[in-house]
């Protein structure tokens, strides 16, 4: 027979629960606390339940293991902000000042670097010479906006100036014969992609004349 293992004020009852077709014995542990068991759960699926944070703390566990996340010397997560170009996540670019580089593509010029610079070809060759400028990096593009080629030792015959693309040489400007001194110039606009030079062409050059090539404009970052 069980013990009465408490202080009785008034009469002992036993207390019952009801399951919708029979009676049971209400339980308590052996301190004589009611027993309740939880054998189901009203919450969403996905909610913050223990297994699901043990979840969560794994897969943290694994992505700074492979630094996928990465904390800072004081303990804070390092976000790296993406965006999504309508088909995956892009990295986004700053500077080494952490300034975001914005691109409007097709809409908007930037100004990053002043452009004055020459290419000197001397001693020349007899008859035919080129002048070819440097190229622009990967992450610029180079607008020139005026160009001078002469010859400053002897007259010669003729002069054009343009891109080169590494196969195609497209001419902004030439003339026919020209003075020692008297220099070809250019005004306008030409924009450099990655892999495009400036060059220049003197005919009728005399050996070891000195020849000049000058250039101007300015640099987008891109």
């Amino acid at each position: 027979m069980s013990k009465v293992k408490a202080e009785v004020a008034g009469s002992v009852l036993t207390l019952l629960g009801y399951d919708g077709t029979d009676f049971y014995n209400v339980l308590v542990d052996v301190d004589g606390r009611l027993q309740i068991d939880v054998i189901g759960s009203a919450l969403p699926a996905g909610a913050a339940t223990a297994a699901n944070q043990a979840l969560l703390l794994g897969e943290l566990e694994e992505k700074l293991e492979t630094a996928d996340l990465m904390i800072d010397a004081n303990g804070r997560l390092i976000t790296v902000p993406k965006a999504f170009d309508g088909g995956a996540y892009r990295d986004l670019h700053c500077n080494t000042s952490g300034d975001l580089h914005v691109q409007g593509k097709d809409q908007l010029f930037s100004y990053k670097d002043r452009i004055a610079d020459r290419v000197v070809v001397s001693p020349a060759a007899a008859g035919g010479n080129y002048g070819n400028s440097g190229s622009p990096p990967a992450d610029e593009r180079w607008v020139i906006t005026s160009m001078m080629a002469v010859n400053e030792t002897s007259n010669w015959t003729e002069t054009r100036i343009g891109i080169y693309d590494g196969a195609t040489y497209q001419i902004a400007s030439m003339c026919a014969a020209r003075n020692a001194k008297d220099g070809l110039v250019w005004a306008g606009q030409i924009i450099l992609d990655d892999g495009d030079n400036l060059r220049v062409k003197w005919d009728g050059c005399l050996l070891n004349d000195v020849l000049l090539f000058y250039f101007f404009g300015y640099t987008m970052s891109w």
